[in-house]
């Protein structure tokens, strides 16, 4: 084989390998609407603020004193669970975060988040990583 042979061989099979995850790349689109919430930017990282989103997203958000925790819960729904008035049943899902800690408790495991929730003008901001792997995942799956 020529060495012009070896190469256009090496590009066609690139291409094939690549061609699928190009496409799906192209395909995936943020879980979440940003658009009406204030994005901050804060080094590379953008923040939005945890209230907001999580109600949008159908969670519960309470504050518990005696532990300083932020505590999100969200009822999954599930189709072959039925109560005896024919209401659906669901599961809680608990995310629990510290202002300032990059510890979070989901449902239980303790998890390690790349930046903590912070305060800012009296609202706490956490990334959008955190948004659209905890919270997100979760409320898709209903």
């Amino acid at each position: 084989m020529n060495k012009l042979t070896k190469i256009a061989a090496t590009t066609v099979l690139t291409l094939t390998l690549l061609a699928p995850g190009l496409a799906a790349a192209n395909e995936m689109k943020a879980m979440v609407d940003y658009s009406n919430v204030k994005v901050v930017t804060m080094g590379k990282v953008e923040l939005v603020p945890l209230r907001e989103i999580a109600e949008k997203l159908g969670y519960e958000v309470n504050w518990d004193a005696k532990t300083h925790f932020i505590v999100l819960t969200c009822t999954k729904m599930g189709d072959s669970m039925m109560m005896a008035d024919s209401k659906k049943m669901g599961t809680k899902y608990t995310v629990k975060i510290k202002i300032g800690s990059k510890k979070v408790t989901v449902d239980m495991a303790e998890k390690m988040i790349s930046n903590a929730p912070t305060i800012m003008s009296s609202k706490t901001y956490v990334s959008k990583a955190f948004v659209e792997m905890y919270l997100a995942n979760q409320t898709m799956m209903k």
